[in-house]
C-alpha cells in the first residue's frame, strides 16, 4: 500500500464516519419541522465563547436558555437550532439580545416522543446540508483514489 492510499483510506474511514453523523443530523434538523409546539419564555441569552481544543482559533456562539412546560412538566432548553448553522455561514452574528431578550415569550418546538428534546428555530439551515454533503465528497475523492 502506497503513502497516498493510506492516507485515503485514513481519509475515507473519517469522512464516511462523518457523512454518517451529519446525515443524521439533517435527518433530525429536517424531522424537527413536525414537532409539537409549545409557548416558553426565554430565562438567558448571551454569546458563549468556543475555541479549538488546542486554542489556536477562538470564536463565540449564540446562548438562549429557555423553559417550556409539556403536559404539565416543565422542562429547559438551549438549543437554539438544529444543526447550529444558522448564524456562522455568512459569518454575521445572530442579534441575540433583541431577538430573544431575558423574559420574551417564544415558541418552542419539542419532540413529542421525548419532550426533553426541543429547538427554537427548526428546519436545516443551507450549512446543514453543505457539511454532509463535504464529507461525502470528500469520502468519494478517497474511494478514487484506493480504485
Amino acid at each position: 500500500m502506497s503513502t497516498w492510499q493510506g492516507f485515503a483510506l485514513t481519509v475515507l474511514v473519517f469522512s464516511t464516519i462523518a457523512s454518517f453523523e451529519q446525515l443524521w443530523v439533517l435527518r433530525r434538523a429536517l424531522a424537527s419541522q413536525n414537532w409539537s409546539r409549545t409557548v416558553g419564555r426565554v430565562i438567558a441569552t448571551g454569546l458563549a465563547p468556543v475555541s479549538l481544543t488546542d486554542g489556536s482559533a477562538t470564536d463565540v456562539q449564540p446562548l438562549v436558555r429557555y423553559s417550556y412546560t409539556v403536559d404539565g412538566v416543565e422542562h429547559e432548553g438551549q438549543t437554539l437550532s438544529i444543526g447550529e448553522g444558522w448564524w456562522g455561514l455568512w459569518r454575521r452574528r445572530f442579534p441575540i439580545a433583541e431577538d430573544f431578550a431575558v423574559g420574551s415569550e417564544v415558541t418552542v418546538s419539542y419532540n413529542p416522543r421525548k419532550p426533553t428534546d426541543s429547538a427554537l428555530l427548526v428546519g436545516a439551515a443551507l450549512s446543514t446540508y453543505l457539511r454532509p454533503t463535504a464529507a461525502l465528497m470528500t469520502a468519494a475523492w478517497a474511494l478514487s483514489v484506493l480504485l
